[in-house]
């Protein structure tokens, strides 16, 4: 009789390893088409000149105000929470995503700390996968940071939207 052989692997480990490479490869790709583009954009802009009538006055006007809000907080000076309004409060939360929201609820109302949020899950899960990101930021045999750091991000993103299949 043949007897039947039993998988003793993980099979959640599996499709998430799987999901990991397809994202890190379309990351990759895209992250050194964005170079040749960024390359190409180089060579053209010593050709043209650009004027302050190419932004709007809206868009001008947003972004002054951007720039000082960020030079106050450069100097520690942040907006009360009284002086936020319910729109832009409304409106920068809207803007999150569904988890982004949820850490929020958890560490604001339930009084959670980010370190209470499985932060040594997602440490065990990165040195795990540590020698693939560094093997996939290699670009003609050299060690490119950049792409290192994109693909961390991936794999944290991919570990945040991963869905267990079982």
């Amino acid at each position: 009789m043949k007897e039947e052989q039993k998988y003793n692997g993980s099979k959640t480990r599996n499709y998430f390893t799987a999901y990991l490479l397809a994202s890190i490869r379309r990351k990759r790709l895209r992250y050194l088409e964005k170079q040749q583009k960024i390359l190409f954009a180089e060579e053209n802009l010593e050709d043209k000149e650009y004027t302050d009538a190419d932004i709007s006055p809206e868009e001008r006007l947003e972004l002054e105000q951007k720039e000082q809000l960020l030079m106050e907080e450069a100097q520690g000076i942040y907006p009360e929470w009284n002086e936020m309004t319910d729109i832009s409060l409304i409106e920068a939360m809207f803007s999150l995503q569904e988890e982004e929201r949820k850490l929020i609820y958890q560490h604001v109302f339930e009084e959670r700390t980010f370190k209470e949020m499985d932060e040594d899950a997602i440490l065990e899960i990165f040195e795990m996968y540590r020698p693939l990101l560094i093997k996939n930021a290699l670009v003609d045999g050299i060690f490119d940071e950049d792409l290192y750091q994109e693909l961390t991000a991936e794999l944290l993103k991919c570990i945040r939207y991963f869905r267990n299949v079982e």
